[in-house]
């Protein structure tokens, strides 16, 4: 198997702890993390993910690695726009531009949206600007959209505390999910990503992903 099937193995959640434990072998195999580096078929994203798989591998091999689906994890599909944020010339919110941009979104057929992603100016908006956004989007939602419809809210920064303070406020303002990217500039370890997440996925109250 190689060491792309290994990243995408980890991708899934449909294979059996046993999938799993094959995988940190294959792991165990390999001489050493800059293979994993080398690999000129692995996009970054991938090559974080196997790095992380040899580091369980060589340093916790007591690491629980059942990836078997629990009944807490959801499953997303269909189209689900990351949408922009409209400003007004004078730097405002234009709320009911965004309010038009949501509706098209539901009236389109989309399985849902994201609001506050990169496309829309995550790095720019004030708390309290965030919140408007998601606290808006959740009426129209509500009001408009098929009860499956998904508001998920971007909440990803390269600090883990303030990252942890958006989801939450996510969470309160009625957010189905939270989508976290991966810290820039700050370029973490493999065990770094880890605790990252894992940080937020035990106290934010809201699915990640």
């Amino acid at each position: 198997m190689s060491a792309l099937a290994v990243a995408l193995g980890y991708l899934s959640r449909d294979f059996s702890a046993k999938a799993a434990r094959s995988s940190v072998d294959i792991a165990l195999q390999l001489r050493s993390p800059h293979q994993f580096r080398a690999a000129p078929v692995l996009t970054p994203f991938f090559r974080t993910l196997l790095l992380h798989c040899y580091y369980l591998a060589r340093t916790q091999p007591e690491h629980n690695l059942d990836l078997t689906t629990p009944a807490t994890h959801q499953r997303y599909s269909g189209s689900i726009c990351a949408i922009a944020t409209p400003f007004l010339s004078s730097g405002e919110l234009d709320l009911p531009a965004f309010a038009k941009l949501v509706l098209f979104q539901i009236s389109g057929g989309s399985a849902g949206i994201v609001v506050a992603g990169s496309t829309g100016e995550s790095a720019a908006l004030e708390e309290s600007e965030f919140v408007s956004l998601l606290e808006l989007a959740r009426q129209i939602v509500t009001a408009s959209a098929p009860a499956d419809f998904k508001v998920i809210a971007g909440t990803g920064l390269p600090n883990t505390q303030k990252t942890l303070r958006l989801t939450q406020i996510a969470q309160g303002c009625g957010a189905h999910a939270a989508l976290i990217v991966t810290p820039a500039y700050v370029r973490p370890t493999a065990e770094g990503l880890y605790r990252h997440y894992s940080t937020i996925a035990d106290a934010a109250g809201l699915p990640i992903m």
